[in-house]
């Protein structure tokens, strides 16, 4: 009685694993190896400057939301331009780059995410998050924050109510004007907080706009603002020149350009002599 065995295909890793040993000792089973990567090198880390343009992007698209929704005005970007530390301007300084903040946070929790949403889509984790000690000390408590966000459980009303509190840092006359649906809860509970959460919003921005550029760069932001929110009221005044003119005129003023003649003439006549 003859046992008939099949033969394996060429295909199939008997037959890859017998080519194998063929070419080595007898019986002696070597793998094929490939180059593999690091899980450092294959995770691709969020540069700091990433963080910063995103989170003036994120003010500048939050304020214009604000102005077209008449709940921001020129006003408020002129009073924190003029006196940045004067208690109607922290709508501005602190209220509003508090209250963009919260929408990151609340984008990473309804995504379900791990670390920050940013706006541009990349999530911020542990594993990819900018090589900065002074990243790390506002990153776990950001994650925390949210954690207490999601936790909380807030219905629509209760965010809108926490979207106020952030907004307005505690302004009252500005929070009873701004009818955004937001209702207090009845719970003292439950509206501590609420509170406690807007709190923590305003404390972190005050921390992170220590960051190195970050004033800089904001006041670029609400110089923008400032434009966009004056062509929507129809207040923007034409820009003056230092000779007196409006942009785009060629109108001058006959004496000074007068003294601007003959300072040229003396420039000349010295620099010939």
């Amino acid at each position: 009685m003859s046992t008939k065995f099949s033969q394996p295909s060429e295909g199939s890793v008997t037959a890859q694993y017998r080519r194998a040993s063929s070419s080595s000792e007898p019986g002696l089973i070597v793998p094929t190896l490939t180059a593999s990567r690091s899980v450092r090198e294959t995770i691709q880390e969020v540069k700091m400057v990433q963080v910063s343009d995103d989170t003036m992007k994120g003010c500048e698209m939050r304020g214009k939301e604000l102005v077209d929704a008449n709940v921001l005005t020129a006003a408020d970007f002129e009073e924190w331009a003029h006196s940045s530390k004067s208690i109607k301007s922290t709508i501005i300084g602190v209220g509003l780059p508090a209250y963009s903040l919260l929408y990151t946070l609340l984008q990473s929790v309804r995504h379900g995410t791990a670390g920050l949403l940013m706006a541009d889509g990349v999530e911020i984790t542990y594993l990819n998050r900018p090589r900065d000690r002074v990243f790390d000390w506002f990153f776990h408590p950001l994650i925390v924050l949210r954690d207490q966000i999601s936790a909380a459980n807030l219905v629509e009303s209760e965010l809108r109510y926490l979207e106020k509190l952030t907004l307005m840092s505690g302004y009252l006359e500005r929070m009873a004007t701004w009818e955004n649906g937001a209702i207090a809860p009845e719970s003292a509970l439950k509206n501590g907080e609420i509170q406690a959460l807007s709190r923590r919003l305003q404390g972190l921005t005050r921390n992170i706009s220590k960051f190195p550029t970050y004033r800089r760069r904001y006041q670029q932001v609400v110089k923008c603002l400032l434009v966009y929110a004056q062509e929507k009221e129809g207040t923007l005044k034409p820009r003056i020149s230092k000779l007196g003119s409006t942009r785009g005129s060629r109108k001058e003023d006959p004496s000074q350009r007068s003294k601007l003649v003959e300072g040229f003439t003396s420039i000349n006549i010295s620099s010939s002599v």
